[in-house]
């Protein structure tokens, strides 16, 4: 922790004052917060094993550490490779994303501020461009996986923002193996048990530039989180120990607003910087429509997998099943 005030600058820039240092224990959920991409062992969580919370916890911090200290690559996707943690399968799942029915590339480029891991990233739409995601179960098996997909921090099922294991899931079962389901906004299930849909839209630059100041840090990134269910036996996964989404219910809702209190508090100028061309933020549409049929399920004692994220836009078919 560190303490910056009006007498911390100089010589053109701000020496903060190291007041203390803590340590956390890095748990699956802060790794995802932080925008690591990993999947735990498949073999720690198959039909018999026991592992405890801490031990799939230790598993992904292990992997992710080994690939930022260089000592291995991020593992590659294949039907066997059950630890790779690419759009090609997260934990058995194939994440695909289309604008206008044009498949888009999901590119891995250098990870910045000194990450080896890569980031992974997609051109925006344009406005008025139709985006539709979708996943496609590749993991063979009779194990049932969970899916929890967001756009900007928003989950597609009830637009839930909370951690992936306390969000409704899309449930994908053995005789879902190899369907490509589409996902073409934000969904919620009526009274009468239907699917409706608010459909993605595109923003221009100027209504992007007036809609971010209302998100939090996830504008921009589109998350998917794969959730695996467990024998009954198994211990429950572990609470939560810590998490950075706190730090998007601040009043300061976007960097630009926090460094503006932060400079006014601390009676600083900032460095007037240009604007850059920031349109296609993806956001949901006012009117809703019918989407079919959904049917309800549910996983045993549900443990969290795995995810990635992918970056959208620089901000400085009938069958689904979802959990009941």
């Amino acid at each position: 922790m560190q303490l910056l005030t009006s007498k911390s600058w100089g010589g053109g820039k701000a020496t903060p004052k190291d007041l203390m240092t803590l340590k956390v224990k890095t748990d699956r959920s802060l790794l995802r917060d932080l925008g690591y991409n990993f999947v735990v062992s498949r073999a720690l969580v198959k039909k018999g094993a026991k592992p405890r919370s801490q031990e799939l916890d230790e598993d992904a911090v292990t992997a992710v550490d080994e690939e930022e200290q260089g000592k291995k690559e991020s593992p590659p996707a294949s039907k066997t490779q059950t630890q790779s943690h690419t759009p090609d399968n997260i934990a058995g799942m194939k994440f695909e994303i289309e604008y206008d029915g044009v498949k888009q590339e999901i590119t891995a480029v250098p990870g910045q501020d000194g990450s080896k891991q890569p980031t992974f990233q997609v051109a925006p739409p344009k406005p008025g461009q139709k985006v539709v995601m979708y996943l496609t179960r590749v993991l063979e098996g009779d194990a049932k996986l969970g899916v929890v997909l967001k756009v900007n921090g928003k989950s597609t099922f009830e637009e839930q923002e909370g951690e992936p294991l306390s969000c409704k899931r899309w449930i994908y079962a053995a005789k879902d193996i190899g369907r490509r389901d589409d996902f073409a906004g934000f969904y919620r299930k009526d009274e009468n048990g239907r699917l409706k849909v608010k459909r993605i839209l595109a923003l221009s630059e100027e209504e992007t530039k007036g809609k971010l100041a209302q998100m939090g840090a996830r504008a921009g990134w589109i998350d998917v989180d794969v959730i695996g269910g467990r024998d009954t036996e198994a211990p429950a996964d572990g609470e939560l120990l810590i998490s950075t989404r706190s730090l998007t219910r601040t009043k300061a809702k976007t960097l630009k607003e926090l460094r503006k209190q932060l400079a006014a508090g601390n009676k600083l100028k900032l460095p007037v910087t240009a604007a850059r061309n920031i349109g296609g933020l993806m956001v949901s549409d006012d009117v809703e429509s019918d989407a079919g049929s959904v049917l309800t399920d549910s996983l045993t004692n549900p443990a969290l997998m795995g995810g990635i994220s992918i970056r959208y836009l620089e901000v400085s078919s009938g069958g689904k099943t979802v959990d009941d």
